[in-house]
């Protein structure tokens, strides 16, 4: 599941970029007889989704209510440093962040994250 809503993705008042830094192509060739990618963006983005070349292996789930039900549905959650995680992290699960980016060009953290964080961290597709 990927979920991205980035302070630096909006271009114009009311619009938004979303580029999929994800390489679903690289999961597809090592993942698709195990695994399934479902995606939930945020609505200001989940316009700008196209699975086309992925049918099969990757679903777009950005209009799906209630996201605690994918939570239970998945194995891995990749996510950006949104609320998401924190509810994630009770089911013991990994989830992947890109951490660089954030901490030193975005935002940094209140705390050392790598240091605190819950589990494993993942820093490559």
């Amino acid at each position: 599941m990927l979920k991205i809503k980035r302070d630096n993705s909006f271009y114009v008042k009311g619009k938004y970029k979303f580029n999929m830094v994800l390489d679903l192509e690289s999961l597809k060739d090592q993942l698709s007889n195990e695994y399934i990618v479902i995606l939930r963006v945020h609505y200001l983005v989940s316009e700008n989704i196209n699975l086309t070349e992925y049918m099969g292996f990757a679903y777009d789930f950005s209009d799906h209510n209630d996201i605690r039900e994918l939570y239970l549905i998945s194995d891995i959650l990749i996510t950006d440093y949104s609320s998401v995680f924190a509810y994630y992290v009770g089911l013991k699960r990994r989830y992947v962040p890109d951490i660089k980016f954030y901490r030193d060009k975005l935002r940094d953290f209140y705390y050392d994250f790598e240091k605190c964080a819950p589990g494993p961290l993942f820093k490559t597709t």
